[in-house]
């Protein structure tokens, strides 16, 4: 069995003419339009946490913290799934400033309440650094060899000096997450950043690059997910242009990605589905995106100017592995109501179907069959290479 990618793979385009071109001045107003509360040109209720008064807030710093959602009328009351709220990410009873996590600083370990890391880190002052985050199936990191070139490759283009070897890095994630959910899955990020400096962007200043490693118990994705769908939105905020961020640099600087994962959350979505500067469907804010088309995947090309993910790529072999083309197409927001099953892949989410786009649904509005048989193979996939070479 082959599991190499198919580099020659012929491109599908369903969208070739330029058909409705979205307005992008109208959605980059939406992106701006929560800064002053109220509603956003699309009715959206947005928050008000700057009109709050000084004495409220000093009032509220002394009682136990909450984090409520601010849903549109439609949406609130329904039981949809959404990342990024407490509610999935602390357990009830635990304190939701405390994350269950182990955390190695520059080949220190600590448990995560203990770890410091300067004021002064660039990569806390400016976002200057790159990240990785790696899953492990039978308590292997999977993919690793992958992720660590992408991560050297992202230094290379910030000119960021990663010291460690891919050993030594291996030895320190294998030190962390030693005493994180023992017998179970753990979820591991790598983050190197520029170092400690002076208040410059200079990076001549930073005599030393920060290496930190955080390992937390992996959770998976709910069966319920899995067999329901999750639903996303188009966001008004636009995929930084390709001349501005690069967007093969997987950075710590994730603005864009956070405003776009606001508007998720403010509309009751688990994702958001960002267009490029062309108005093509780039990627989500936290994973790329696939459609199927008459029984053939279809994916963003990498010149739509998104990040090459780690699980996209992998994809690529597990469609060629079961018989199913996993084509890169050009994709426009219009081609959203033409394909028959759409899905979203990432290093913790794997592959999970979407039913619905805004207030429309995808195909028959549930899951789809080839979603589920490339989720199916590549669990096993990954089962497999985890435990005949230990490492992956």
């Amino acid at each position: 069995m082959s599991l190499h990618r198919n580099h020659h793979l012929t491109t599908g385009v369903l969208h070739q003419h330029g058909g409705r071109n979205p307005d992008l001045v109208d959605r980059a107003a939406v992106g701006v339009a929560h800064l002053g509360g109220g509603q956003d040109t699309h009715g959206n209720v947005v928050t008000h946490c700057e009109r709050r008064c000084a004495t409220h807030r000093r009032a509220k710093a002394a009682q136990p913290r909450e984090q409520t959602l601010c849903l549109p009328p439609a949406t609130r009351g329904l039981d949809l799934p959404v990342y990024g709220t407490l509610a999935q990410e602390v357990a009830p009873g635990h304190d939701a400033g405390r994350m269950e996590a182990t955390v190695n600083v520059n080949g220190v370990v600590t448990d995560g309440d203990q770890a410091v890391v300067s004021v002064f880190d660039h990569g806390f002052l400016y976002g200057d650094g790159v990240y990785e985050t790696v899953r492990t199936y039978n308590r292997q990191p999977f993919l690793l060899d992958r992720h660590l070139a992408r991560l050297r490759a992202s230094a290379d283009r910030l000119a960021l000096d990663v010291p460690p070897t891919d050993v030594d890095l291996e030895t320190r994630m294998r030190d962390t997450m030693r005493r994180v959910n023992p017998g179970g899955e753990v979820t591991l990020r790598i983050l190197i950043t520029r170092g400690v400096g002076e208040l410059t962007y200079d990076p001549a200043a930073c005599a030393r690059p920060t290496v930190v490693i955080i390992a937390r118990p992996h959770s998976g994705i709910p069966d319920t997910m899995l067999r329901d769908g999750i639903s996303v939105v188009v966001a008004s905020v636009l995929r930084n242009h390709p001349r501005s961020v690069d967007p093969s640099i997987k950075s710590n600087n994730l603005l864009n990605n956070v405003l776009a994962m606001q508007e998720a959350i403010r509309q009751g979505a688990y994702e958001a589905i960002l267009l490029n500067h062309r108005g093509e469907l780039a990627e989500c804010s936290q994973s790329n995106l696939f459609a199927v088309r008459d029984g053939v995947v279809l994916t963003p090309p990498l010149d739509a100017g998104l990040l090459e993910g780690v699980t996209r790529n992998f994809l690529f072999e597990v469609g060629a592995d079961i018989g199913v083309a996993v084509n890169e197409a050009v994709l426009r927001e219009v081609d959203l109501e033409r394909v028959d099953e759409l899905f979203i892949t990432s290093t913790t989410r794997e592959v999970i179907p979407v039913v619905r786009v805004g207030d429309r649904p995808i195909g028959a509005g549930r899951p789809g069959p080839i979603a589920s048989r490339l989720l199916t193979r590549f669990r096993a996939l990954a089962d497999t290479l985890t435990r005949t070479s230990g490492t992956s």
